[in-house]
């Protein structure tokens, strides 16, 4: 059955279509003198022919969509290898090194390969096992079944789990916190790259980004990192980003505007505490929510809350936030912007029309704000009468069929 907080892989095969051991090239493969700086460890977690991509994805799409393996084997090209592997990066509250994991895929057939890292949308702590590496021959690690398409179609993909998931299952999430979901994302894609040379895998110069709504926040976080800060170790070719939510202090000023029931509000809900948290604002949940829905908050964020905005937020609350006099938390809110800066690689928005998840007017706001600031390669695509469900569909049919042709 699905659920309301992950669709990304379910949408994508479903547009598209209508246990492991240690790796035993670890210990043989000596083909580069190459010693990894970020990479930690190396899995292989199975070799799928092109035959066994096939009924794997159609079937994992299948049961939304009722397609079948024939039309799935046209969409392949070859079979693929997986690997599990954990890597360095850094935890974002106590700036503490981590080890944390992800999935690389890798084309099993020789030749150059453009790379794409995929960033997953929003999946609850809980769930977790839907993170992309736990891939394996079941339905775990379902957004390891993106980066397996991508890669049976000609493409080197990582796919990073995120802090919170995997190696780091033991931390909380910290949920749309830009400067640590770049970080994440670009280590794992260094370490994917030593993989690569490790294994005598040849990228042929291309880097793809891709993400949609955490995953679309997470990946135009990655790109102005890279471009602000990495630029000369990665060249983006494109990136095909959907429903992000890049304008922080607009979105919570739409939330605490609202005066009818919202569905998503939990989700608000965790990025406000995710903010209090990581900032280091430290404020008790009685001081944002109003006294019943705090306690209930604060044993679980998805608790059952009342979902109209006016009658979960404390007043007092609502108006520093509404007034600009919350000078802690609208920091915060700022410090998570990534609309309002000069992208000079090719940036590719998608965003549906009716999205009441994450509204169009984060995507226009970004637009609006590139352009101004003299951008030449920054594009919104709409879907008309899309929700954050179907646009996701629709974004992941755009994003892939793009890529297919610039591979």
């Amino acid at each position: 059955m699905k659920t309301l907080y992950y669709i990304p892989s379910c949408l994508l095969l479903a547009a598209l279509l209508s246990c492991s051991t240690k790796d035993p090239e670890a210990k043989t493969d000596n083909k580069v003198a190459y010693t990894p700086t970020v990479l930690a460890d190396t899995l292989l977690a199975g070799t799928y022919t092109k035959d066994q991509m096939a009924n794997r994805l159609s079937a994992f799409a299948g049961t939304n969509s009722g397609t079948n393996n024939s039309f799935a084997s046209l969409l392949l090209t070859n079979g693929i290898k997986v690997y599990r592997i954990t890597y360095k990066t850094i935890e974002p509250t106590n700036l503490s090194p981590v080890t944390a994991s992800g999935l690389v895929c890798i084309p099993d057939i020789a030749g150059s390969f453009a790379l794409v890292s995929h960033q997953h949308g929003t999946i609850r702590e809980t769930d977790e096992t839907n993170a992309p590496s736990y891939f394996n021959n079941s339905t775990q690690g379902g957004e390891g079944n993106v980066a397996a398409l991508l890669a049976a179609s000609g493409f080197v993909v990582s796919s990073p789990d995120y802090l919170g998931y995997g190696a780091t299952k033991e931390l909380a999430h910290p949920y749309e916190h830009a400067p640590s979901l770049a970080r994440a994302s670009i280590d794992m894609l260094s370490a994917a790259k030593e993989l690569c040379i490790l294994k005598g895998v040849t990228l042929g110069g291309k880097l793809f980004l891709v993400g949609y709504s955490e995953g679309g926040f997470a990946t135009m976080a990655m790109q102005k990192m890279i471009e602000e800060k990495y630029f000369t170790q990665f060249t983006i070719t494109a990136s095909y980003i959907g429903a992000g939510a890049f304008d922080k202090t607009s979105f919570a000023k739409y939330i605490l505007n609202s005066t009818t029931d919202l569905t998503f509000l939990n989700y608000y809900v965790w990025v406000l505490t995710t903010y209090n948290k990581v900032y280091k604002i430290n404020r008790p949940f009685s001081y944002y929510f109003t006294s019943d829905n705090a306690t209930k908050l604060e044993n679980d964020i998805f608790a059952e809350v009342n979902k109209n905005p006016q009658n979960l937020f404390v007043p007092a609350f609502k108006s520093g936030i509404l007034s600009g006099s919350d000078s802690l938390m609208l920091a915060a809110f700022k410090d998570n912007h990534l609309y309002d800066w000069k992208p000079v690689s090719e940036t590719n928005l998608y965003h549906g029309t009716k999205d009441d998840f994450v509204p169009i007017f984060n995507a226009e706001i970004a637009l609006s704000a590139m352009q101004a600031k003299g951008a030449a390669k920054v594009s919104l695509t709409k879907f008309d009468n899309a929700d954050h469900y179907s646009g996701g569909a629709q974004y992941f049919q755009a994003a892939y069929l793009a890529l297919i042709q610039r591979r």
